[in-house]
């Protein structure tokens, strides 16, 4: 950052000005003086330069000799009254800048007066001059530049207290919009849960009056041995946490598959209906069938493949089970979406797929999702409400998938023989 600001008339004052010039690089460096010869790039405009400069420096040395005053154009005028006058235009923008300005008085001149100035350049008359000998040349200088230092030290402790105090205040408005964008967040999230939570109520007291029954969800966690490694008990915990309000309102009721596998979900399907299968695990869209597998567990609980078309051939043969959702149990489980296509074109009326959720976006998705349900939405206006759910608690919206054989399918909740959906 430039500080210094050496500003001079050349046929007056160039010789002390080098020199002086000399002894502020030698203490500052070049890099904090400005001396027009060694500072303005060849082809740089001289009047841009002298802006950008000033606006960067603390404190202007004006040198001041014998003709700083009377120097002339060629027709007689002098050139401190021409407006355009480079050197006039230093000293006039550092005035208006409030620039420290500090008159340094050579080669025997003395500081003019009012009088002898133009309008402009007035108020330079009432600056304190320091006088520069040719006796002394040295003394003096390192005098000025004891003077400056002092200037630049207390410019920069000002400008530190001032970026302290310019951070504090940025922290507290940020602390303060924070706070704000919490607030509201917490005014939304309350608007919403209470809108979520009237869903599933209004559906009970219906389903009471109709005789309808509940949500029967089966919960399928595979966790192969063999298989990266995943706990299929926290997994069961933040399903139940999520699932929680609805089950309260006796709205759905939740049911774990103890055997994650083949044999032991045709086991629970053959002893009674359920109306959704939710399958929290991974899959392949490759395999020699090109219909891709899910992993599911063998006897042994390591890894097995079940092909999708086998397994939608298994589904299709209960009635009651409307719906199947595959949440992903992994990030980056993107087969699922390709197999819930194959569940579909298979038979199965229903398959929506998720990408793994946390447990604040899988609490949204039961209440939204489920409850939507509950309410007898279409399943594309379950799926929306689920987005609008995420959005507004702020969670990123998940590619939520729904796969049907009918565009206005939606789920049917009527009271069986048994009692059961």
């Amino acid at each position: 950052m430039l500080n210094v600001f050496l500003s001079y008339r050349r046929e007056d004052s160039a010789g002390y000005t080098g020199r002086l010039n000399d002894r502020f690089v030698e203490r500052w460096g070049e890099a904090r003086v400005f001396f027009d010869l060694d500072t303005i790039a060849p082809g740089e405009d001289f009047v841009e330069a002298i802006d950008r400069t000033l606006a960067q420096c603390e404190v202007m040395i004006l040198v001041i000799g014998p003709r700083w005053l009377t120097a002339t154009e060629p027709d007689g005028r002098r050139r401190i009254d021409e407006p355009a006058d480079y050197h006039r235009i230093e000293v006039e923008r550092a005035l208006q800048r409030g620039i420290r300005i500090i008159p340094a008085l050579v080669g025997g001149a003395r500081m003019p007066g009012e009088a002898q100035l133009p309008e402009a350049l007035k108020k330079l008359a009432r600056r304190n001059a320091v006088e520069i000998s040719d006796k002394r040349f040295r003394y003096d200088a390192d005098q000025l530049s004891d003077e400056v230092d002092r200037i630049l030290e207390k410019a920069q402790a000002a400008a530190q207290a001032q970026a302290r105090d310019d951070a504090a205040r940025l922290e507290e408005a940020r602390r303060a919009e924070a706070q704000e964008k919490a607030r509201r967040a917490a005014d939304e999230q309350r608007r919403q849960d209470e809108a979520a939570q009237r869903i599933p109520e209004e559906h009970r007291r219906t389903a009471e009056a109709r005789g309808l029954a509940v949500l029967d969800v089966l919960v399928l966690i595979p966790a192969p041995s063999d298989a990266a490694p995943f706990d299929p008990d926290r997994a069961w915990q933040d399903l139940s946490q999520a699932a929680q309000p609805l089950v309260a309102r006796g709205a759905l009721k939740l049911e774990r598959l103890p055997a994650s596998s083949e044999n032991g979900l045709r086991r629970r399907l053959a002893q009674a209906p359920c109306t959704v299968l939710h399958f929290v695990g991974c899959g392949s869209s490759r395999s020699a069938a090109q219909y891709g597998t899910f992993t599911f567990e063998d006897s042994a609980g390591r890894s097995r493949g079940v092909n999708a078309n086998h397994l939608a051939a298994l589904l299709k043969q209960h009635e009651a089970l409307q719906l199947v959702v595959l949440q992903a149990r992994q990030e980056g489980d993107d087969p699922l979406g390709t197999l819930a296509d194959t569940l579909v074109a298979n038979g199965v009326p229903a398959v929506v797929s998720t990408p793994r959720f946390d447990g604040d976006a899988l609490a949204a998705f039961f209440q939204a999702f489920y409850g939507a349900l509950l309410g007898e939405l279409p399943g594309e206006q379950a799926i929306q409400c689920t987005r609008d759910a995420l959005v507004h608690r702020g969670k990123p919206v998940p590619a939520l998938r729904l796969r049907a054989r009918n565009t206005g399918w939606r789920l049917t909740a009527e009271r069986s023989a048994s009692g059961r959906v």
